[in-house]
């Protein structure tokens, strides 16, 4: 009787532990739609590599579980804006996976509707960019730091839960300096962008 009780307990930390990932607190299926999610993002775009760097930082952090398909449709939404190089695009997509749900913490994510996006509060150069030896890189190379809060929302208990986490993290992209659209090379780990 005790191990049955035992193994009870450990199966109920796990499922409360992987809803903690999503939002915090498992609960049941809803029944009502999402509430609208209305953008709310203060950075302004003021130059190509800006513009570059907001683009991407959307489309990484902007998904649904309910309506996309997985992780790997956010990871190719984040291509079509970034247009990597061939030689650059193993490494941004290696550079996205620490930033996107599994295979199976997304299907997790799907039972409490699970969503997310990026309200950026600004957009800047780091500030040791303009120190960093830049032989051999590609020509027109650049950097973006972003910093936002990541929020997500769901369901959990039958009430709609939502979640806030500050984050930061850096773009280097590749700007042709006669002009023309940046691209981006690779992003940095979450929360540990170029000083």
């Amino acid at each position: 009787m005790l191990i049955v009780a035992a193994v009870g307990a450990a199966s109920l930390i796990a499922a409360v532990a992987a809803g903690l990932y999503g939002l915090g607190l498992p609960g049941p299926a809803p029944t009502a739609p999402h509430p609208s999610h209305t953008p709310a993002s203060p950075a302004a775009a003021t130059s190509p590599a800006d513009r570059l760097a907001l683009g991407v930082a959307d489309a990484l952090f902007r998904w649904d579980s309910m309506h996309d398909a997985g992780p790997q449709q956010a990871v190719q939404r984040v291509f079509d804006q970034a247009r990597p190089p061939d030689d650059e695009r193993a490494g941004l997509e290696a550079d996205l996976a620490g930033y996107l749900p599994t295979g199976d913490a997304w299907d997790q994510l799907r039972e409490f509707h699970t969503r997310q996006e990026l309200h950026v509060q600004r957009v800047r150069t780091p500030a040791t960019w303009a120190g960093v030896d830049k032989t051999g890189l590609p020509s027109g190379v650049d950097a973006r730091t972003v910093e936002g809060v990541r929020l997500r929302d769901g369901y959990a208990f039958g009430a709609d839960v939502r979640s806030e986490h500050t984050v930061s993290f850096t773009i280097f992209m590749a700007c042709p300096p006669e002009g023309g659209p940046c691209v981006a090379l690779r992003v940095s780990r979450l929360n540990d962008p170029l000083p």
